[in-house]
């Protein structure tokens, strides 16, 4: 079969494959709600009422402090404002665009002056994403250590958590010592030039791209930690947005419980990355969660059926600040703008 027949097909399979995904998630949350009884949970959904705008302001909070790290990477910062509006934008497409959870991340660029964008903007999206899963794996990993000290949990879940905080730290910890020592973007450059039709042009500059993100770690050593505390503050703060969105559905949650269940989706979303949003996983995964503490598992369903409201809120306000910006030219006088460093 040709290069041309197979990316055609291959074109053609990975939508059907998404497609199918979901439609298998979406048979999963119907199964589960009729297990479990719809009216039991949407009668915790009730129960929340005008206070969802707490959620939503917890998820801000995470949003805005996941922004912030880029901005230390770049030639001219922008304005945070901006930086929190990018990183939205990039989540909603992310939602829909399910790749390792970095599909959306070139928009980002897009809030950008036109002449920092690449090669300097796209390294400082390579060492962020970098710092941004270094501290996630971090934060599964406490979790399961916590879990494993604290909680009796079925054998599964004991195996499946430190195991996936394991993996994702040794993923974390590699990305980061090819980054400082040889180089990320040349490899995945031409990774997408054999899976997509337009992928030969991302080999084009992916050797000038590691050499920068190379210099971005030599120049502050130090620079690197200091992003990874701030993304793990926006991991805490999702912890924090786990215990408002409980307390409002009836759910009690110790300080444990509420770490399990906000870690937990991050062992999920590692092992089925490719299922959009993690439909009917993340519900399923968090039922059995709740039985096994002894909970209403239409309590933590309906917890996750919260924040897939929060998150359709936030896609809608992404694509929405996407579309603005995409519809406007950078502002020139930004271009000739001095860093603010």
């Amino acid at each position: 079969m040709s290069v041309t027949l197979r990316r055609r097909f291959g074109g053609l399979a990975k939508p059907a494959l998404r497609g199918g995904l979901a439609l298998a998630g979406l048979a999963t949350v119907f199964a589960l709600g009729h297990a479990l009884g719809w009216s039991r949970i949407a009668e915790r959904l009730g129960s929340v009422g005008a206070w969802f705008g707490l959620v939503l302001a917890a998820y801000v909070g995470a949003t805005l402090l996941y922004s912030l790290p880029l901005g230390m990477l770049l030639p001219r910062r922008p304005p945070v404002i901006e930086l929190l509006a990018s990183r939205l934008a990039a989540v909603s497409v992310n939602a829909a665009t399910p790749f390792l959870g970095v599909g959306g991340e070139p928009v980002r660029l897009l809030w950008l002056p036109p002449g920092d964008r690449r090669p300097a903007g796209v390294a400082a999206l390579v060492v962020d994403r970098s710092a941004f899963l270094g501290a996630s794996a971090l934060f599964l990993a406490l979790g399961a250590m916590v879990a494993g000290a604290s909680v009796r949990l079925p054998t599964a879940v004991r195996v499946a958590l430190p195991a996936a905080g394991a993996v994702a730290l040794g993923l974390a910890a590699a990305l980061y010592l090819t980054q400082r020592r040889g180089g990320v973007t040349r490899p995945v450059a031409r990774l997408l030039a054999r899976l997509t039709r337009h992928g030969a042009r991302f080999v084009d500059g992916a050797g000038e791209i590691d050499q920068r993100v190379r210099a971005l770690h030599a120049g502050d050593p130090a620079r690197f930690g200091r992003m990874m505390a701030i993304h793990f503050a926006g991991r805490a703060m999702t912890l924090v947005e786990v215990i408002i969105a409980a307390r409002l559905l009836g759910l009690t949650l110790g300080a444990t419980g509420a770490l399990l269940f906000a870690t937990l989706p991050l062992a999920v979303d590692l092992a089925f990355s490719l299922v959009p949003s993690q439909l009917g996983i993340h519900e399923g995964s968090i039922a059995l969660l709740a039985m096994a503490l002894g909970l209403d598992p239409a309590a933590g369903v309906a917890l996750v059926f919260l924040q897939r409201l929060r998150q359709l809120v936030f896609v809608a306000i992404g694509f929405a600040l996407l579309a603005a910006r995409r519809s406007r030219p950078y502002p020139r006088s930004a271009n000739s703008s001095p860093s603010c460093r």
